[in-house]
């Protein structure tokens, strides 16, 4: 007597009504959503450009820079280029006047900006799709660390790029950097705290970010002196100062 082995076929519909049953369960089980906190709502920023705009870059100062086919930003004729202040407000100060579209914005780690496009004119000089602009705010940034060698602040303003993510690192004279961790963005820059680097020795610090695929740095050389000096009382004599750190900075470098 053969044993006989049933095998019983679903129609291919039922398994897609199980798949559909089983999504309605779960969308079931998700909260109800608060319409009113997951709208997201514009504020009071209205620069106000009869225009496209193609391309935006941002500067550490909060000023933003629009390149696009406009006439107009806030009421005031500004052609194809313009930069806008944190506000919303059109500054005055900036109006290189290009005769066509402009495309991409890029600002350079010394703050100059470079603009591509379809123009051909730009500043009142003749420049065929690619022109760098000169500002009158010059990039400034400096790398500090704190008395008690806690934090350390690279501060960035001006017309300096601003940066995607930073890196701090360290190292002892004659050795290699080693990572501190990432900074997180402060006023006017970038910072990392909850340190506990050196006193009474000589190191370097460093600060690296990143911004339209390019590496800017800056290197900070920190010294400590044991200056000798005469301690008052009716037995003067000469004594240390507790090591302090003086800070010698080197100038931006940008790869």
């Amino acid at each position: 007597m053969r044993a006989r082995t049933s095998v019983l076929l679903w129609p291919p519909y039922l398994g897609l009504l199980a798949l559909v049953a089983l999504l309605a369960s779960a969308l079931w089980r998700i909260p109800p959503v608060d319409v009113a906190h997951a709208q997201a709502t514009p504020d009071d920023f209205n620069p106000s450009v009869n225009g496209v705009s193609f391309a935006l870059a941002l500067q550490p100062d909060g000023r933003i820079l629009a390149g696009g086919d406009f006439r107009f930003v806030g009421g005031q004729t500004r052609n194809r280029i313009a930069r806008i202040n944190p506000d919303g407000g059109l500054d005055p100060a900036f109006d290189p006047n290009a005769n066509n579209l402009s495309a991409t914005v890029v600002v350079q780690p010394d703050g100059k900006i470079l603009v591509a496009g379809a123009f051909s004119v730009i500043g009142g000089q003749q420049r065929a799709g690619l022109a760098r602009l000169n500002t009158a705010v010059a990039a400034r940034q400096e790398l500090t660390v704190s008395a008690d060698g806690t934090t350390v602040t690279w501060t960035r303003g001006g017309a300096s790029p601003e940066l995607a993510w930073v890196t701090f690192e360290f190292a002892r004279d004659g050795e290699p950097f080693t990572p501190l961790g990432f900074g997180a963005r402060s006023s006017g820059g970038w910072q990392l705290a909850g340190l506990s680097l050196p006193d009474g020795q000589s190191y370097r610090l460093r600060a690296r970010g990143i911004y339209e695929g390019s590496l800017v740095e800056t290197v900070l050389r920190v010294e400590s002196s044991l200056e000798p000096t005469p301690t008052t009382g009716p037995t003067s004599t000469p004594g240390p100062t507790p090591p302090s750190r003086v800070q010698i900075y080197l100038p931006l470098v940008a790869r």
